[in-house]
């Protein structure tokens, strides 16, 4: 079993298409864009993944989690 991390940012609507993305890093790293009822849209973003009880760095990944959404996508909040 693994453990993933994820995130859930703000974005303006219409900022990223709506697709699934992910790359071939590892640890991998997964987006997806989610309307939200209101009409308004978040970013979830997932990753850091490692098997279940193997890692105790989990500020550290929530921290590389976020730099590298920010990285990549600059209008998330």
């Amino acid at each position: 079993a693994y453990l993933t991390y994820a995130v859930a940012l703000p974005i303006p609507t219409g900022s990223v298409p709506h697709a699934l993305y992910w790359d071939t890093e590892d640890p991998y790293h997964y987006v997806r864009v989610h309307a939200r009822g209101d009409g308004s849209e978040v970013l979830i973003v997932g990753g850091e993944d490692h098997k279940t009880g193997q890692a105790d760095d989990q500020a550290a990944r929530w921290d590389r989690l976020a730099a590298w959404t920010r990285e990549r996508f600059p209008k998330a909040g």
